[in-house]
């Protein structure tokens, strides 16, 4: 059986660690969709979320609670 579940964050370094699949809105409609490190690289993203680090986070580093 599949499962399916929606994630709403704001901190991309907590996504990028959780999901394998990440879509992002902008202003309510859909603006990317891909693996995070897609996403890292997207343009339209990029464009429309100036001053996110590209930088990959580390997932045995990063805490979720």
């Amino acid at each position: 059986m599949k499962k399916t579940s929606l994630t709403v964050e704001h901190n991309v370094k907590v996504i990028y660690c959780i999901r394998n699949i990440v879509y992002v809105l902008n202003a309510g409609k859909n603006l990317a969709v891909g693996t995070p490190e897609e996403i890292q690289k997207n343009d339209r993203v990029l464009e429309a979320y100036p001053g996110g680090t590209g930088e990959k986070p580390d997932r045995e580093k990063t805490e979720v609670l």
